[in-house]
C-alpha cells in the first residue's frame, strides 16, 4: 500500500451528522470542484487527513469488509488530485486552475447546498472574520465604525479559529476595513490554510499593489477567492467614490495579475449617486476577463448616518429597473405572495444560520450588517454562543427565528410584495423590524416598473 498524503490546495473537514453517518466535504483548489464523501468513504478521508498510518487505516477498511478496495478507492483519491503518493511535492509546482466563471456560480450554489445541510446538523459552516476597521481608501459609503481602532492579533485571532473548527466551520472570511493593514494578516491568513480551512478575502487590492511579496504569499495560500472592490469603469467616477487618486489603477493592476495566476477574483461593487448606471459596463468587464460579480444598492448607515447622503436616488432607480437589464429584472423579481401561513413560517431572513461575524472589538454578530452584539468573545466562547442556538430565550435563536411576521406595520398594501426588507439596513435606520421608509419607496418602485412591463 502506498503512502498518501493531502496536498495543501485542498479544504477539508469532516463531519459526524444527527444520524451518525459520516459526511467529508473537501474543496479542491486546483480544480474549483466541492466533493462529498458519505458514510465509510468519509470516514477513512478523516483517517487519512488525521495523518493516520497505513496500518490503522487497513484495519478500519478490514472492519468494515473494504479491504479488498481500499487501494483502487485511494487511487480514485489521488486520480482526481485530492491524494498525493509518497509525498510527492512536485506536484503542487503547478496552480491549474481551469477557472470558468459560469461553473464557480454553479459551485458556490453547491457550496450553499452544502453548508445549509451543515448548518441543519448543528454546525457552524461559516466565519466572517473583520480584521480592522482601519483603511487606505475613504468610500463615501463605509458603514463601518472609524472609531473602533482595535486590530486582534494573531494570538487574539488563533484561539477562534481552532473554537471554529470544533463547531465544524469550513469557510472563512477576511474582511475589514481592508483587512491587509492587520499587521499580522498574513500570519492569521496562513493558520486558516494550515487548518485546510477554505479562504476568502475581501479587499481594495492597494496594499497588494504596493507590496507585491505579499500577493504572492496570498496566491500560494490557494485562496478560494479573493473579492475587490471595483466601482467603475470610469476612473474619475471610481476615484470620486474611494476619495484616493490612482485606486483605480491599483485595483485593475491586482485584478490582472490575480487572474494571471489562476486565482478567482470576484468584484463587489456598490451603487451610489455617483455611479448608478456603472454597473452594466462593469458586468461586462467582469465577464470579458472571466471573473464573477456582485453589485448592491442599498446602503447601510454608519454610526452618525454621515453617509446617508450617497445613496442612490429615487430617480436614478426607476430609470435602473426600467432598464431592466440583467442585473435588476424585474420581470424575474421574486414577488411575495404573502399570507397568514407563509407569513408564519418564513424567515426574514438567513442571519445566523450559516454564519457568525465578529468584528476587530472581537464583538460577535450573526451578520456583518446587523450590528445586534451577541457578546464579545473576550467574554464569552463561540462555542456557549453557538451551542445554545435552540434556548429560545437566547439572542441568537430570536434572530435565527426572526419570521416576516415579526415586522410590524408591514404587508397591508400592495406594494409589499415587491419589498426586500433587510434587518441589519433597517437596524442602521432605526427601524428594525418596522415598517422602513427606504424599502417602502423601492417596492413602490419595483411594483409600478412591474405592472409597465406586463401591460
Amino acid at each position: 500500500m502506498n503512502c498518501y498524503t493531502l496536498p495543501f490546495w485542498l479544504s477539508s473537514q469532516t463531519y459526524i451528522l444527527k444520524d451518525k453517518t459520516y459526511l467529508a466535504c473537501i474543496f479542491n483548489h486546483k480544480s474549483n470542484e466541492l466533493i462529498e464523501l458519505e458514510g465509510l468513504s468519509a470516514l477513512l478521508w478523516k483517517l487519512l487527513s488525521e495523518g493516520k498510518s497505513n496500518s490503522e487505516i487497513l484495519k478500519v477498511a478490514r472492519k468494515n469488509q473494504f479491504e479488498n478496495e481500499l487501494e483502487d478507492f485511494l487511487e480514485e483519491l489521488h486520480s482526481v488530485g485530492i491524494l498525493l503518493i509518497n509525498d510527492n511535492k512536485e506536484e503542487d509546482l503547478t496552480n491549474i486552475r481551469p477557472y470558468n466563471r459560469a461553473n464557480l456560480y454553479g459551485i458556490m450554489g453547491e457550496l450553499d447546498f452544502c453548508f445549509q445541510k451543515l448548518d441543519d446538523n448543528g454546525f457552524l459552516p461559516n466565519l466572517f472574520f473583520e480584521l480592522t476597521y482601519n483603511c487606505n481608501l475613504k468610500c463615501v459609503h463605509c458603514f463601518n465604525d472609524k472609531n473602533l481602532k482595535e486590530q486582534p492579533t494573531f494570538e487574539d485571532v488563533k484561539p477562534i479559529i481552532d473554537e471554529a473548527i470544533k463547531l465544524g466551520t469550513f469557510f472563512i472570511t477576511l474582511s475589514g476595513g481592508e483587512c491587509t493593514l492587520n499587521k499580522d494578516f498574513i500570519k492569521i491568513a496562513q493558520y486558516i490554510r494550515e487548518k485546510r480551512l477554505a479562504l476568502c478575502i475581501y479587499t481594495n487590492g492597494q496594499t497588494f499593489y504596493d507590496n507585491p511579496e505579499l500577493l504572492e504569499k496570498v496566491v500560494n495560500l490557494y485562496p478560494f477567492e479573493i473579492a475587490l472592490s471595483l466601482y467603475s469603469m470610469n476612473s474619475e467616477i471610481h476615484e470620486k467614490i474611494t476619495g484616493i487618486k490612482g485606486s483605480y489603477h491599483k485595483t485593475l493592476s491586482v485584478i490582472k495579475k490575480l487572474k494571471e495566476k489562476n486565482i478567482n477574483v470576484r468584484i463587489n461593487s456598490f451603487q451610489t449617486k455617483y455611479n448608478p448606471y456603472d454597473c452594466k459596463e462593469i458586468q461586462e468587464f467582469a465577464k470579458e476577463n472571466n471573473v464573477s460579480c456582485a453589485i448592491d444598492y442599498e446602503l447601510i448607515n454608519n454610526p452618525d448616518k454621515s453617509n446617508s447622503d450617497v445613496r442612490i436616488t429615487e430617480e436614478q432607480l426607476l430609470k435602473m429597473f426600467k432598464a431592466n437589464t440583467s442585473l435588476y429584472k424585474i420581470d424575474n423579481f421574486k414577488i411575495i405572495e404573502f399570507n397568514d401561513v407563509f407569513m408564519k413560517k418564513a424567515l426574514l431572513c438567513s442571519a445566523g444560520h450559516k454564519a457568525i461575524s465578529i468584528n476587530p472589538n472581537l464583538d460577535i454578530y450573526t451578520c456583518p450588517t446587523l450590528k445586534i452584539p451577541l457578546g464579545n468573545y473576550k467574554n464569552v466562547s463561540l462555542k456557549e454562543l453557538w451551542e445554545n442556538k435552540d434556548n429560545k430565550s437566547s439572542k441568537l435563536y430570536k434572530i435565527r427565528n426572526i419570521r416576516r411576521i415579526d415586522l410590524s406595520d408591514c404587508y397591508k398594501h400592495e406594494y409589499c410584495k415587491y419589498c426586500s426588507y433587510c434587518p441589519g439596513i433597517a437596524l442602521s435606520e432605526g427601524s428594525f423590524l418596522k415598517k422602513n421608509k427606504t424599502f417602502c419607496k423601492e417596492a413602490k418602485i419595483r411594483m409600478k416598473v412591474h405592472k409597465e412591463l406586463i401591460k
